[in-house]
């Protein structure tokens, strides 16, 4: 059915009504795009710029901290903050961002007036590092460096760490500071204004190394009485001594020992000795052992006097007048020629010893000699002869 002329009109109205409305709607859409579109652009700009400046700020602060590493580029060109590396933030009326800055940064930036960074002072290493060491230090020395004033020296030892600074061209450093093992060291030359050259590693294996005191020398010995007083010389370092006889052993804190021998006899032997540092001195170790020989000679004992003998038949009785210190008697009957006829001993303290039938072996007419000893013993020597004659008839 054809519509109604007002149905068309009522139609016609409302198309045009509807394409009104919608060009508006995409208008405004279309407004809404170039403005983000420009927002977008303000923003890369701004970043670009911001960007710009921080590069130059941070340029600056590594000219001003770190002179001495510039290159030599950097030294020939004066490096300065253009003035169209900034950045605006615009707040338009609509609420939107607008910036401008200038695309370009200097490489670099600082202060006007333009400023020259001053390269440091040239300072060397060391070189012909050289260690060493004993028991009581060890040490490390080398060559000069060029430029260098001073030096520090650090030396770790398992761990554990030390420095010294120095001006010379060697430290020692205290045994009790390091152990047996590896011992790293370093070496950092360095000027009086305070700059440093480079550190020079090396490493020494260290092992603890005890000196042995001198050998005991210079010995020298008398007799006093029944003792024997040896002496020599003081050992630097020492602080006492062991002292090994053939009686036994000692220790002495002086160079001097005194060797009683009352209960010895005569005779001949050697002594050693060895010289030992403090308990708490570890950089030394006892000397090597030093010998020295020498004689006693132990006291005489009195002789004896008052010899007599008497014949009474066939046996010969001696008598005699008993001294100190003899362990006894020794009497003896020599002949005409010198031989001799009997010997008996008498006992400790005895005064008189018999020669039972001795006239069987007598000759008429003939003398004979009678001699008596002290026998020694407990630190005594024996006695001279004491003797007599008689003739038997």
């Amino acid at each position: 059915m054809a519509k109604k002329k007002k149905d068309i009109l009522d139609d016609e109205e409302y198309e045009e009504e509807y394409d009104e409305e919608y060009e508006d709607e995409y208008d405004d859409e279309y407004d809404d795009d170039d403005l983000w579109e420009e927002d977008d652009r303000n923003r890369r700009k701004l970043i670009i710029a911001i960007a710009a400046v921080l590069a130059a700020i941070v340029l600056m602060l590594i000219l001003i901290f770190f002179p001495g590493r510039k290159s030599k580029k950097a030294d020939d060109a004066a490096v300065t903050a253009t003035p169209d590396a900034s950045a605006e933030v615009v707040k338009t009326p609509d609420a939107t961002a607008s910036a401008s800055a200038s695309p370009t940064a200097s490489a670099s930036a600082s202060a006007e007036p333009t400023a020259k960074a001053t390269a440091a002072p040239s300072v060397g290493t060391v070189s012909n590092v050289r260690i060493s060491s004993n028991s009581a230090y060890m040490t490390v020395s080398w060559d000069a460096a060029p430029g260098a004033t001073g030096y520090i020296v650090g030396v770790n030892s398992n761990g554990a760490f030390s420095t010294y600074d120095t001006t010379g061209t060697s430290v020692q450093v205290p045994t009790s500071a390091i152990s047996d093992g590896n011992v790293a060291v370093t070496i950092i030359a360095r000027d009086s204004a305070g700059n440093e050259g480079n550190q020079y590693n090396t490493s020494y294996a260290y092992r603890f190394e005890q000196d042995p005191l001198a050998t005991p020398t210079g010995f020298s010995s008398y007799q006093d009485g029944s003792s024997i007083v040896i002496t020599w010389n003081a050992v630097p370092n020492a602080a006492y001594y062991s002292i090994i006889t053939g009686y036994g052993a000692d220790t002495v804190w002086e160079p001097k020992y005194v060797l009683d021998m009352s209960a010895a006899d005569s005779a001949n032997f050697s002594i050693t000795v060895y010289a030992y540092p403090p308990e708490d001195d570890f950089r030394y170790k006892s000397s090597e052992p030093a010998s020295y020989s020498l004689s006693y000679s132990a006291p005489q004992i009195d002789t004896p006097t008052g010899v007599s003998a008497v014949m009474g038949g066939a046996d010969l009785t001696v008598t005699w007048n008993d001294v100190n210190g003899e362990t006894g008697y020794t009497v003896t009957v020599t002949g005409p020629d010198g031989a001799t006829v009997s010997s008996v001993q008498a006992s400790e303290d005895g005064t008189s010893a018999t020669f039972y039938g001795i006239g069987s072996k007598l000759t008429s007419g003939a003398t004979y000699t009678i001699s008596v000893i002290a026998n020694g013993g407990g630190g005594m020597s024996t006695s001279a002869a004491a003797t007599a004659t008689f003739t038997y008839q």
